[in-house]
């Protein structure tokens, strides 16, 4: 009985691992995909931030030129 029992797991598992490997590689897809997408918003954020401080800088240096 538990041979049986043990078959049909094997079975069951042969036929499911196949469909679940392609769901985690299509998932990983994504996910890579959504990194690279991330890490371009960060880098444009980043830029975005180094500009705007060096305007703050000009700023600041101009205010203390006229005090």
């Amino acid at each position: 009985m538990a041979d049986s029992a043990t078959a049909r797991t094997f079975t069951i598992l042969r036929r499911r691992i196949p469909s679940l490997l392609e769901r985690i590689t299509a998932r990983r897809v994504e996910l890579d995909e959504l990194e690279e997408h991330l890490a371009r918003q960060l880098g444009e954020v980043r830029d975005e931030l180094a500009f705007v401080e060096r305007a703050l800088e000009r700023v600041s240096g101009q205010l203390a030129e006229v005090s």
